[in-house]
């Protein structure tokens, strides 16, 4: 009894070194995966949080950060209250199984932009190229592109009349083309001297572009203008107007305020129209397609 007594207790000693050297090896391994499990917490409550201010900022815009106003135009009291827009029924239904349903043309087709590296250079009715594949192709929508040089008569450059004409046109389309639900105008801008021209986004450098809509304009004792340029669409109009510009700010910081202009445009045919500012003429058209991109993300997250 006494031999296996003490034969047992060297064992039973070494036992209980090993239950201790055990307990102490794994303390510090959990302490370490529970700092490590806060801290990955902790980083994601962050990024949580600055993806709902970031949303909060973009949602909670008020008038003067989302339109610009020219001076001439009317805008009638609540018009563009953001609040109101937001909650206008506008109710686009897109099949997306290739049967034409958005209409891109071109109301100002001879507007250019700056060569690029190839040294080509580039119109407005090459970006509504580039923007259909990047709609048909990406999003599985039938794209009509209307290629109609609206403000040249016998072979001259005319602004005049330029907006009847093309109205005349893309209504023959719609008759031609009724699953149409969007109508997109795409003109570029003017360079203003002052602003940049591009944005860095994800590698390169991509143009501004910009919403404009059309309302009543002043007379020169500050009254509404009786200019006969009604649009019953316009609350709707607005509406995607903002809706898509709040998307695309959660984007890039790509686009423009919206801006506000007396007359109604290309905006009075259907509920669903956009006239985009693409760039500008010191822009490639390189630049441009990476603001269409975004554009179009924007708008089909807008419909949708």
């Amino acid at each position: 009894m006494l031999l296996f007594k003490t034969i047992k207790l060297p064992i039973h000693i070494k036992r209980n070194k090993k239950r201790c050297n055990i307990k102490n090896i794994n303390a510090p391994k959990k302490k370490s995966l529970k700092k490590f499990i806060l801290a990955v917490l902790a980083i994601a409550v962050l990024i949580y949080g600055f993806r709902v201010l970031k949303n909060y900022k973009v949602d909670n815009k008020t008038e003067e950060s989302v339109f610009s106003i020219e001076s001439t135009a009317y805008v009638e009291e609540g018009l563009l209250d953001i609040k109101r827009l937001t909650n206008v029924e506008k109710g686009v239904k897109l099949k997306k199984d290739g049967t034409p349903e958005v209409l891109i043309f071109h109301t100002h087709s001879s507007e250019s932009y700056a060569e690029n590296e190839n040294g080509e250079k580039a119109t407005v009715i090459d970006a509504g190229n580039k923007l259909a594949n990047i709609i048909s192709n990406n999003y599985g929508v039938g794209v009509v592109h209307d290629v109609s040089q609206y403000n040249i008569v016998n072979g001259k450059v005319s602004i005049e009349g330029s907006y009847e004409r093309s109205e005349n046109g893309v209504r023959e389309l719609i008759k031609k083309y009724p699953d149409i639900k969007i109508l997109i105008d795409l003109h570029r801008d003017s360079y203003n001297g002052i602003e940049p021209n591009t944005v860095y986004y994800k590698g390169e450098n991509i143009s501004k572009i910009m919403l404009v809509n059309g309302v009543c304009a002043l007379n020169s004792n500050g009254q509404k203008a009786d200019a006969g340029v009604e649009n019953e669409y316009i609350d709707q109009n607005l509406a995607y107007s903002v809706d898509l510009k709040r998307n695309a700010d959660k984007i890039a910081d790509v686009m423009k305020n919206i801006y506000i202009k007396p007359y109604r445009y290309s905006l009075n045919i259907m509920p669903c129209s956009f006239l985009l500012e693409a760039g500008n003429e010191k822009n490639t058209i390189d630049e441009v397609e990476g603001s269409l991109n975004i554009f179009a993300k924007a708008l089909f997250e807008t419909i949708e």
